[in-house]
């Protein structure tokens, strides 16, 4: 592709540097399945200027599916910098770049130049969506087993009203103030934490609390190991 430049003066809307870009980015293999808007329509950008007097050039926007996510890209023209000296470059940008400031717009004063940067964007951003991808992958099993092992310990104590709470816990209410909270334990599916017991209770019961936590096989041998 040759270097070609975008004209700077550009007075009808064939000519405008990122209605061109539009129609090159289109003739891209990896743009197959883009979707590639402008935030403007010839017949509307005519009408206006017409009105005005004033040649605005449109922006970009694309977003380009990859596996189960979208990679957007920004394109706009910008004739001038923020300071007012002459530009005439594309300026390429992602939602990213707001967010991050190590992440900065892209630019380029050539059509060849604006596409490479959005190719670079392309490849940079896959290995994360990856990554992203195997995440949730991971957590969407998590769940899956969480959610058994839920099912698996309400099976075993029949007739238990238990309420799911956060991710690995449940609870069961015997009362407004009474409760017992119990998390799968995730090393040992046959295993459950009781991770709080609330309610008030006499000192009998608190010596039955204690004495089943003191004869637990595992507190005896966690003892005989010290």
């Amino acid at each position: 592709m040759k270097k070609e430049r975008p004209i700077y003066n550009a007075r009808t809307w064939e000519e405008l540097p990122c209605v061109v870009l539009a129609k090159k980015i289109k003739q891209e293999k990896w743009a197959v399945n883009t979707v590639i808007r402008l935030s403007d329509d010839k017949a509307n950008w005519e009408s206006d200027t017409a009105l005005t007097h004033h040649y605005t050039n449109p922006q970009i926007a694309l977003t380009i599916p990859y596996a189960t996510e979208n990679i957007s890209i920004y394109v706009q023209w910008e004739s001038t910098t923020r300071g007012g000296a002459p530009a005439n470059r594309f300026k390429i940008e992602t939602p990213y770049d707001k967010i991050h400031k190590e992440c900065r717009p892209k630019t380029s004063k050539t059509f060849h130049g604006a596409i490479s940067r959005i190719e670079d964007i392309i490849t940079q951003q896959i290995p994360s969506i990856d990554e992203e991808i195997a995440r949730k992958k991971e957590q969407e099993e998590w769940e899956r087993e969480l959610e058994a092992q839920r099912k698996e310990l309400k099976s075993q104590l029949d007739g238990v009203k238990l309420t799911n709470i956060y991710e690995d816990a449940v609870i069961y209410r015997a009362s407004a103030s009474y409760g017992l909270q119990i998390t799968v334990d995730s090393k040992n599916p046959s295993l459950y934490t009781v991770r709080n017991i609330g309610g008030v209770f006499t000192i009998d019961e608190v010596r039955q609390i204690i004495k089943i936590v003191g004869t637990n096989p595992r507190a005896i041998a966690e003892r005989l190991l010290k």
